[in-house]
């Protein structure tokens, strides 16, 4: 199906490559995402990707659902105070500069 809308669809097809695919059913098949904005991004183009599919599988009920499975990533770092404190548990040794060098704020 993506060599089919390569042409016509570039940027759908490069947001589809290497998305994970898992069966829910004899014809129904769960396309997962990464986030909100590729779903929206994809659902218009869902029927003419499923029809495609059917006429390729000869699968007349094919069916597909989008769903949404967020990733966890470790919380991003804003405040000096963390930043020093993340980086002094990578090396510790910065402790020993922070008695050397008492004036410099966080």
């Amino acid at each position: 199906m993506l060599h089919a809308l390569a042409d016509s669809e570039p940027k759908l097809v490069d947001m589809l490559r290497d998305r994970k695919i898992r069966l829910a059913g004899d014809d129904l098949f769960v396309l997962e995402v990464g986030n909100a904005f590729v779903r929206a991004e994809v659902q218009p183009h869902l029927r003419q990707m499923l029809e495609q599919m059917r006429s390729t599988s000869g699968r007349n009920l094919l069916n597909c659902q989008i769903e949404v499975v967020y990733e966890e990533r470790p919380p991003v770092i804003y405040s000096p105070r963390d930043k020093y404190d993340a980086m002094s548990k990578v090396n510790p040794v910065l402790d020993t500069f922070r008695i050397i060098f008492p004036e410099v704020d966080l």
